[in-house]
């Protein structure tokens, strides 16, 4: 008996809140759902190359400290590039500075550097392998070559 004079007393209001249920309701539905909206890729599509600004060119190098690298620097970076003479390992020639470096994405202990394309031919005829030191890129100004040194050795025969 009590239900029945609860439900006259307060019948408009128990099938208004019903009322407001159902709509919330299916208004919820229609507009949780997204309708044709493409995923979000959070990798690098299969190749870079499609990547590559015009008149630059990846160049594939062999770095002796990946396994540094692997601590320190992401997907990208910027570094310095030394030449390492493999009869002279204890010493280093700087190749370039403030170089774009990226890590292979289907191998993390491969490594490119992009240069401008007129340029590539500098990091190639020193075949490598190279050490890399990581700067900052906030202070990248641009890729810097070092100049090859115009002195000749000279040879004194006596």
């Amino acid at each position: 008996m009590k239900w029945q004079q609860f439900y006259k007393q307060y019948k408009e209001w128990i099938l208004f809140s019903a009322f407001f249920v159902v709509v919330l309701g299916l208004y919820s539905c229609i507009h949780s759902s997204p309708k044709n909206v493409a995923p979000v890729r959070t990798e690098p599509p299969d190749g870079v190359d499609i990547l590559i600004p015009e008149g630059q060119s990846l160049v594939p190098i062999e770095v002796t400290n990946y396994e540094t690298l692997d601590s320190l620097l992401g997907t990208y970076g910027v570094v310095d590039l030394f030449f390492v003479d493999p009869t002279k390992p204890e010493t280093g020639k700087k190749i370039a500075s403030m170089v774009k470096i990226l890590r292979a994405p289907k191998n993390p202990s491969h490594f490119a550097v992009l240069v401008p394309a007129r340029l590539a031919q500098h990091i190639l005829q020193h075949q490598g392998p190279f050490t890399v030191s990581v700067q900052n890129p906030k202070y990248q100004t641009g890729t810097l070559f070092e100049k090859r040194s115009l002195r000749k050795s000279r040879i004194v025969y006596e």
